[in-house]
């Protein structure tokens, strides 16, 4: 894909500024401001938390080596940046501007997400120069439902396929989970999904994870309008 080595922010000792569009524990997916590539990026050791941000949050940290391999996720990411520690919120982007970072990111109509069509490969089948983060506009609806693993999972069709994705801490899936237990549902989708994220999702950003038992599973951490 086009989008997936982009030049991007990573000299040691450069201050990365970049626009959140997933948090999780210990590390951010989001988006280059300077180049306006994907990025993943990473903290070590003990500060390995959540950090307190939200999509379209602007986050600034400074580049630290990256010699040291972080163990949880020994996978070779095009996107990785290890930075000095937790990033701190410097800015807020409205949804029109940062709109101009994310178009030109998202996944041509003729590729697979992530380059394969599987939902998972095993860890020595990844390819170290393949992406490990897409943005996906599907054509059709984007719902979430009751996964059989612990947890929900985002739907979708791309490329006449129909994709189920587990959903990430990082989606903003809070409040979905007790609005289906009160009302007994198994999906929610439509007007009843924007209602309770506070928009439409209409693009998903997929990640490939880090492996657990060899495999590398695609995996959803952020819905966006």
């Amino acid at each position: 894909m086009a989008v997936a080595f982009a030049p991007r922010t990573c000299v040691v000792g450069a201050e990365l500024s970049f626009v959140v569009l997933a948090a999780g524990r210990g590390a951010c997916i989001g988006v280059d401001l300077a180049s306006g590539a994907f990025v993943v990026v990473r903290w070590p050791g003990a500060e390995r938390t959540g950090a307190a941000l939200h999509r379209f949050d602007v986050a600034s940290a400074q580049v630290a080596p990256n010699e040291e391999e972080l163990e949880d996720d020994p996978l070779t990411r095009p996107e990785a940046v290890v930075v000095e520690g937790m990033p701190r919120m410097v800015g807020r982007l409205r949804r029109r501007a940062a709109e101009r970072y994310l178009r030109p990111l998202l996944l041509p109509a003729s590729e697979h997400v992530l380059g394969f069509a599987a939902v998972s490969l095993p860890y020595w089948e990844v390819p170290n120069d393949r992406p490990s983060v897409c943005l996906v506009a599907p054509p059709g609806a984007v719902s979430v439902v009751r996964s059989d693993a612990p947890g929900l999972a985002c739907r979708f069709e791309w490329r006449g396929l129909a994709h189920e994705l587990p959903l990430g801490e990082g989606a903003g899936a809070g409040p979905l989970v007790p609005a289906m237990d009160r009302t007994g549902r198994a999906s929610l989708s439509g007007a009843a999904l924007a209602d309770l994220l506070g928009y439409m999702p209409r693009r998903v950003v997929v990640a490939l994870s880090p492996p657990t038992d060899g495999m590398c599973h695609k995996v959803v951490p952020a819905l966006l309008p």
